[in-house]
């Protein structure tokens, strides 16, 4: 199985992850992946592409 088959898991047709997969595929600590990931969040929702995210 491939680093990218372990990170990623089809769930009703949707790929999905875990952030703590993320961080383990990658070796970054889980903290600085879930601050990275609020960072594009808040960046989602202050453009004007927040009505194209589900």
């Amino acid at each position: 199985m491939t680093q990218t088959e372990q990170l990623v898991e089809l769930q009703n047709g949707v790929a999905t992850t875990t952030s703590l997969q993320v961080s383990k595929t990658f070796g970054k600590k889980h903290k600085n992946v879930i601050r990275d990931l609020k960072n594009q969040m808040d960046k989602i929702h202050s453009s004007d592409l927040s009505h194209e995210i589900i």
